[in-house]
């Protein structure tokens, strides 16, 4: 999210949260393609710059879907739901 919300489009593994935190506004890199999986992707960022400005378009509108205020009322709702 940092990186996102810097413009930076991050390239990250295809595992645990990583996918739904990035959503469409990232390069996921499989387990096992790990080192071709990064250099593919850097390698299509540098050469497609429509390409690399659409994904940084996607980032900022990204992150801006994460707060800490958000954060904070989505974790009081659902500890209210709990003690009921």
């Amino acid at each position: 999210l940092e990186a996102m919300s810097c413009a930076t489009v991050p390239i990250a593994l295809n595992c645990t949260s990583v996918p739904e935190v990035l959503g469409e506004s990232g390069i996921l890199v499989q387990d096992e393609d790990f080192h071709d999986g990064f250099e593919d992707a850097m390698l299509k960022l540098i050469e497609n710059p429509d390409y690399r400005a659409e994904l940084i378009k996607r980032c900022l509108e990204r992150a801006n879907l994460f707060s800490w205020s958000r954060a904070a009322k989505e974790t009081m709702t659902a500890y209210c739901k709990a003690t009921k």
